[in-house]
């Protein structure tokens, strides 16, 4: 017997971001994607296969290299995960068009670490740190970025002296990001959080819940 989540298939800001790269090499151009667009090596079999390459690494750290004469006419796609300040600059230098194909709920997500760490709060992101989203959206917090994936973390952290707000990378648990929200709480009653998991992943969670509920096994 074969269950099927109604969730199944690629969240909505991935098929932007996809569609996005194809506009591009429709029109003729050479669309080059800043790391992988998605997490799907069926799917990038055939973006190659219409013409989008891809470059850079998976966390958006490494140099572009591209051949002077296929750099002509050409666009540096940034992916659905976003990318740090610093990253943008650096893309948007290259010889290069630029379109961006961050996903908008990663660029609300940003956008609140920016403001927070302006205002002076350190800025707490539960999130996988080598993962590419936390990694773009610690950029935007400076040197008040922190990012936390179990208590553990939270423990190491240093002492905050001022403000304290806390958001989370987008696909992310939100009962672990509850439970560690909790634990801060506890220690900076003042604390602001913001419940950043997408609602894309939250209805995968959900669905994930019907799976087993359902009696479907796990197979690897």
């Amino acid at each position: 017997k074969v269950l099927r989540a109604k969730s199944a298939g690629f969240c909505w800001g991935v098929e932007r971001a996809i569609n996005l790269a194809r506009e591009e090499a429709k029109a003729g151009r050479k669309a080059y994607a800043d790391g992988p667009l998605i997490h799907n090596n069926q799917m990038m079999d055939a973006l190659r296969g219409e013409g989008i390459r891809e470059v850079g690494d998976y966390q958006s750290k490494s140099k572009i290299e591209v051949e002077e004469q296929d750099s002509e006419d050409s666009v540096v796609v940034v992916r659905a995960h976003g990318i740090s300040p610093e990253r943008r600059q650096y893309l948007k230098s290259l010889d290069m068009n630029f379109k961006d194909a961050t996903c908008p709920d990663v660029g609300i997500i940003a956008g609140k670490v920016r403001s927070h760490a302006q205002k002076g709060y350190e800025v707490v992101i539960f999130g996988d740190p080598n993962h590419p989203e936390a990694i773009g959206l610690l950029g935007y917090a400076g040197e008040r970025g922190h990012v936390v994936q179990s208590k553990e973390d939270l423990d190491a952290l240093p002492e905050f002296e001022g403000e304290v707000a806390m958001v989370s990378q987008s696909t992310m648990f939100s009962h672990e990001f509850k439970e560690l929200a909790g634990c801060l709480a506890k220690k900076y009653p003042d604390l602001v959080v913001f419940d950043t998991v997408c609602g894309a992943t939250k209805e995968r969670q959900s669905d994930l819940q019907w799976l087993v509920d359902e009696g479907a096994e796990e197979w690897w």
